[in-house]
C-alpha cells in the first residue's frame, strides 16, 4: 500500500509540474501564431531618381543624394549630396529646380512640344537655370540647334493647367476665379496660377488637396470611361473634393446624384488613367 501510495503522490507532482510547464509554454506559443505580421511601410521614392538637385548649379555635376540629407517639397521628396546642399535648397527650392517641371528641354521646345520626363543624369545649366534632357542624344540635339529651343519650351510649359483657374478658390472660395500668373506653383511638371499668396501656400502644403478629381477631366464623363476636357468654369465640390464638367448641363446632371456617380467614376477612372 505503500509503495503504491509513494506512486501516486509522485504522479500527481509530475503532472502538476506538467501543467504549469504547459501554461507557461503554450500561451507564449498561441501568441506566436496568432500575432499578425507587422506590415513594412512602403518606401518612398525620392526625385529626380535621388540625385541631388543643388548639385548641378554647385558642382555641374550629377550627383547622388544621401537619405540622410532630405527634404520635403510640394509633396515631393529630394535627397541632397550633403548637408550644406539641402541648406541651400530649404532656403530657396525654386532656384534648385530643374525648369518645365523636369521636362526634357528639347523634347518641350521642338516642333511637337512633346512632354518626355528628362533623365536626372543628362543636363544643362543656361544662365544659372537647371534644364534636363531625356538623354544624350536629346541634349546633343539641342547643342546643334539651341535657336529657340529653350525659348519655346519655356512658353510651351507656361500654359497654366485648368486654363489659368485657381484650384483652391474652388473649395475655398466656391467659386471659380482666374489666377495671377505671377503666382504660381510647378506641379507634377505642370503650372499652376493661383488668386492670392495664401492660396498658393495651402496648395504648396497639400496639393492633393486642391487638385480636381480625375485628372480634371469631366467627372460626369468618366462613368462612361470617356476622357472629355473640362471647362474649368464648371465644378463642384463634394465632401471637400473639387469636380470639373464640361458644360452646364453635366453638372446639374451630377449634382443631381452626385454621391453614386462619385463610387462608379472612381472605378471607371481606376481602369482608364493611364490610358490615352
Amino acid at each position: 500500500m505503500n509503495h503504491i501510495r509513494y506512486f501516486s503522490n509522485r504522479c500527481f507532482v509530475v503532472f502538476i509540474l506538467v501543467g504549469l510547464v504547459a501554461a507557461l509554454v503554450y500561451p507564449s506559443m498561441s501568441l506566436a501564431q496568432t500575432a499578425q505580421p507587422t506590415k513594412e511601410t512602403p518606401v518612398r521614392r525620392p526625385s529626380l531618381d535621388g540625385y541631388c538637385t543643388v548639385s548641378y548649379l554647385v558642382e555641374n555635376k550629377a550627383l547622388k543624394g544621401d537619405a540622410a540629407n532630405q527634404s520635403e517639397y510640394l509633396g515631393e521628396l529630394y535627397y541632397f549630396a550633403n548637408k550644406q546642399a539641402k541648406e541651400a535648397f530649404d532656403a530657396n527650392p525654386n532656384k534648385h529646380l530643374p525648369e518645365l517641371g523636369g521636362l526634357c528641354a528639347m523634347a518641350l521646345g521642338g516642333p511637337y512640344g512633346n512632354r518626355l520626363a528628362g533623365d536626372p543624369t543628362v543636363f544643362m545649366v543656361i544662365d544659372g537655370r537647371i534644364f534636363l534632357f531625356s538623354s544624350e542624344r536629346a541634349k546633343r540635339a539641342y547643342l546643334e540647334r539651341p535657336t529657340g529651343v529653350i525659348e519655346n519650351a519655356l512658353k510651351v510649359f507656361d500654359q497654366p493647367k485648368l486654363s489659368g483657374f485657381c484650384p483652391v478658390s474652388y473649395i475655398r472660395d466656391n467659386r471659380a476665379v482666374k489666377g495671377v500668373s505671377d503666382i504660381r506653383v510647378v506641379y507634377d511638371m505642370s503650372v499652376y496660377h493661383f488668386v492670392d499668396e495664401a492660396a498658393r501656400k495651402a496648395f504648396a502644403k497639400e496639393p492633393a488637396r486642391y487638385l480636381p478629381q480625375f485628372g480634371s477631366y469631366c467627372a460626369a464623363s468618366i462613368i462612361d470611361r470617356k476622357k472629355y476636357y473640362a471647362d474649368a468654369n464648371f465644378f463642384s465640390v463634394v465632401d471637400g473634393k473639387t469636380y470639373l464638367f464640361m458644360n452646364e448641363q453635366k453638372k446639374q446632371w451630377f449634382d443631381a446624384h452626385p454621391g453614386p456617380t462619385i463610387i462608379k467614376g472612381k472605378m471607371a477612372w481606376a481602369k482608364i488613367k493611364g490610358a490615352e
